[in-house]
């Protein structure tokens, strides 16, 4: 990795103070329940810590403090801090990158918060059994009851999402299995048989052409499909790994060329310049483009698949 590191031009330019903030009731519906799960566990171990030491008063109070502390307890401890400071973190700075106009403090958030969720997970499940079922005191217990309570009412919720998204999921008969390419078959059964034929006929990672596309729409199916390299993908996923989308522009317009242009020798050396093995032109390339020049594409190699208005193109070695 260290060749691309030393040429790689990070999109991220620097550290910024926020200028805007989550209201604080936003913060709560989010963070509210492990936030206050971490403080009542917090005060918990100081108030038993506190009982000790009056007990034996052993030197400093705060190294007696780390030292009374079980290990599973200290974890626990960090785990539910770092959550917490992986919250407040992108309420004070953010890292500035592609977003910053609009969006600044997003892939930041974004970054951060998911690991705070998964911290605070582990951090309630510790302490829910630690402290309901430790001989501690009346109020610590009903409080950590009452919360475990809350936790599990918002559980609750899932049933009602699913339905949301998925409809009656007790009709077995719109059940439609748990392949997540299967909207292929549906959506574009002719993209869908061409992608079948390369993931059994392409040999380790060729490049294919397929038409760029815009963050999270149909194009750029057959790379993902496949996990075979293509020239550009999703505009703006690709511009989140470079410093400038200057190449990305070209690219998009040498594609362009490729696929709509007379000039055989133009698209010759187009093929060649990105080592282009297949090229492929389906629905989203037809929607695309209005006047690809199919002849001249088909005349680069053999037409290897073609299903209705699908082809795939091998070009000659």
């Amino acid at each position: 990795a260290l060749p691309f590191t030393l040429t790689f031009e990070t999109m991220v330019s620097g550290v910024a103070v926020c200028t805007s903030h989550t209201a604080f009731y936003q913060l709560a519906v989010l963070w509210g329940l492990p936030v206050t799960v971490l403080i009542v566990f917090t005060v918990y171990l100081i108030g038993s810590f506190g009982k000790r030491y009056r007990k034996r008063r052993d030197g400093n109070r705060f190294t007696a403090f780390c030292r009374k502390m079980e290990l599973p307890d200290v974890f626990i401890w960090i785990l539910g801090f770092c959550g917490f400071g992986l919250i407040l973190i992108p309420e004070l700075v953010y890292v500035r990158d592609i977003y910053e106009n609009g969006y600044a403090r997003s892939n930041t958030m974004f970054k951060l918060t998911y690991q705070a969720f998964i911290l605070f997970g582990m951090m309630m499940g510790y302490v829910f059994v630690r402290l309901i079922s430790e001989n501690v005191r009346k109020w610590v217990r009903g409080t950590v009851i009452a919360l475990l309570g809350l936790f599990l009412l918002t559980c609750g919720y899932f049933p009602y999402s699913v339905s949301c998204w998925f409809g009656n999921v007790f009709q077995t008969g719109r059940f439609q299995g748990i392949d997540c390419t299967m909207f292929l078959e549906n959506a574009y059964p002719e993209d869908a048989a061409a992608i079948r034929w390369l993931n059994l006929n392409a040999d380790g990672q060729p490049v294919i052409l397929e038409v760029y596309g815009d963050s999270y729409s149909d194009d750029c199916r057959v790379s993902a499909m496949t996990g075979l390299p293509t020239v550009e993908g999703w505009y703006v996923h690709e511009w989140l790994w470079r410093n400038n989308p200057e190449d990305l522009t070209a690219k998009r317009q040498e594609i362009d060329t490729i696929y709509t242009s007379q000039d055989e020798q133009e698209v010759k050396a187009l093929v060649r310049k990105y080592g282009i093995r297949y090229i492929f032109v389906g629905s989203c390339e037809r929607t695309h483009y209005s006047n690809i020049n199919d002849s001249l594409l088909e005349s680069l190699g053999s037409v290897v698949f073609r299903q209705g208005n699908t082809y795939i193109v091998e070009i000659g070695q």
